[in-house]
């Protein structure tokens, strides 16, 4: 006997609505497991990664633009350092005075250290002064390739000797400073110098090999021209 056959026309209705709203809902979950990205790209004020990327080389693209034509400064650049080798020397010789003076120099960029040496003898009236200092010194330079650099210095060290008919005293203590400017202008890594240096010293304390000593100081003091060369790298 055969199975019977509703034909009850609602419930036919009914049953095509729910499989078509199931399918719906099928369809839909569906496509939103399956293209979860592409969902959220299109929704709007939202950006996945790779959107973030693309939008990170156009500003890469569009500062170095900037920078090309000007509109913007370019990002600053620490410049190499200029390093310089400097030596200078100048004397001064009359019948009885004899004044040296030979310095070197290091530079960094505007800043620079080194050390001089100052000779001076002079005879006369039965007695021989010789006389020596060497001095620390610092400076400051201006200028690129015409310079100007000034400069001091402070006595480090020195030796003092004082002979006549009843012997020679002798010393080691030495105080003063030296002050100088120098003119400067460079050919390429080559440069000539030109300037003046002024020395003020006082030797003290002069004592025999007898053991007597000399209450008087010895100052000297006075100016000098000085040339040079030096090397720019």
């Amino acid at each position: 006997m055969p199975n019977p056959v509703f034909t009850n026309p609602l419930l036919v209705m009914v049953s095509r609505l729910i499989k078509s709203s199931l399918a719906l809902l099928l369809c839909i979950g569906v496509v939103g497991l399956q293209n979860p990205v592409e969902l959220l790209a299109n929704s709007p004020g939202v950006c996945n990664s790779i959107c973030v990327q693309r939008e990170y080389r156009k500003a890469i693209k569009r500062r170095l633009f900037q920078e090309r034509t000007g509109q913007v400064p370019p990002k600053s650049r620490r410049e190499p350092a200029i390093l310089r080798v400097r030596g200078l020397t100048g004397s001064v010789s009359a019948p009885s005075v004899s004044v040296s003076n030979t310095s070197f120099s290091l530079l960094r960029n505007a800043w620079g250290a080194g050390r001089s040496i100052f000779s001076y003898t002079k005879t006369g009236s039965g007695k021989t002064y010789t006389l020596t200092s060497i001095t620390n010194d610092l400076s400051y330079t201006f200028g690129s390739s015409w310079t100007l650099t000034l400069g001091a210095g402070t006595a480090a060290s020195g030796l003092g000797t004082i002979t006549d008919s009843s012997g020679t005293y002798s010393t080691s203590k030495v105080s003063g400073s030296a002050y100088s400017a120098t003119l400067g202008v460079s050919f390429g890594f080559f440069e000539i110098l030109v300037g003046t240096r002024t020395n003020s010293f006082t030797y003290s304390s002069f004592t025999s090999g007898s053991g007597t000593s000399l209450s008087a100081n010895l100052p000297v003091s006075g100016g000098q021209t000085v040339f040079g060369i030096g090397f720019v790298f």
